[in-house]
């Protein structure tokens, strides 16, 4: 076998490698741009077999036969390049979509935050007003203090004035 032949038939084997793992890749995961790559390769892989064929002298001469490999690689570069542009078609819709959630996750933080600071805020004023209750309560013990301190001095000096003469007159 030629050095020609042998590099074509090593294609064809690794074609077929490809061609199954595209398959697979297109049928079992259906990944949507797989089956442009399947068709591609299957593009060149019928290059290939025809050029292979061409060279075995099992099929005759002409201009498809002779170009075979050229347009199946022609074939396949524009398959992969239709199959690379939905792919990056679905990577684009793929980084919206992320991009929205992320967007609206944000927009929920940010709508939590705020009722957090309302939240916030209602028990700030309930503690300032409870503070301000205690302050006037502690003024208003201090005056009940003094209130009854006088009370206190008030009676003890009656009773004062009250005994002394009542002892005088004793």
């Amino acid at each position: 076998i030629a050095q020609n032949e042998l590099g074509l038939l090593v294609s064809f084997l690794g074609n077929i490698y490809l061609l199954t793992l595209g398959l697979l890749s297109w049928l079992q995961l259906k990944y949507r741009p797989a089956k442009f790559y399947v068709f591609a390769l299957l593009a060149l892989f019928t290059g290939i077999g025809i050029s292979l064929a061409l060279n075995f002298g099992l099929m005759p001469n002409g201009f498809l036969a002779d170009n075979s490999l050229q347009v199946g690689a022609v074939a396949e570069i524009m398959l992969l390049s239709y199959g690379l542009g939905i792919q990056i078609k679905m990577e684009r819709n793929d980084y919206q979509i992320a991009q929205n959630q992320l967007i609206t996750t944000l927009k929920e933080n940010e709508n939590i935050q705020n009722l957090a600071n309302i939240e916030l805020s209602n028990k700030n004023v309930a503690l300032e007003k409870a503070y301000q209750d205690l302050i006037e309560s502690h003024e208003l013990t201090d005056k009940l203090k003094a209130i009854d301190e006088a009370k206190t001095r008030f009676f003890t000096n009656v009773t004062h004035e009250f005994r002394s003469p009542l002892t005088l007159i004793l």
